[in-house]
């Protein structure tokens, strides 16, 4: 199976670590208990056919408003 096609398949979710003038950037918001602040990485669920890389891409612009650009192809 080629690795697109898998990742197709089996990929439900896709994130990124972000980056940015040399920090990391990172969500950061209450965990399920509610009592601790947990960090979360930028990411989420697949839309459609999109790649994982794609939607990466695509969650993190729409949580951050950040346009992430690819480091490798």
């Amino acid at each position: 199976m080629k690795t697109l096609d898998y990742a197709l398949e089996n990929v439900k979710t896709s994130g990124a670590y972000v980056l940015y003038n040399g920090y990391f950037v990172f969500q950061v918001g209450p965990t399920k208990n509610g009592d601790k602040l947990g960090v979360v990485r930028l990411g989420g669920h697949r839309e459609n056919e999109e790649s994982p890389l794609d939607t990466a891409i695509r969650e993190v612009l729409e949580e951050s408003s950040i346009q992430i650009n690819r480091l490798t192809q």
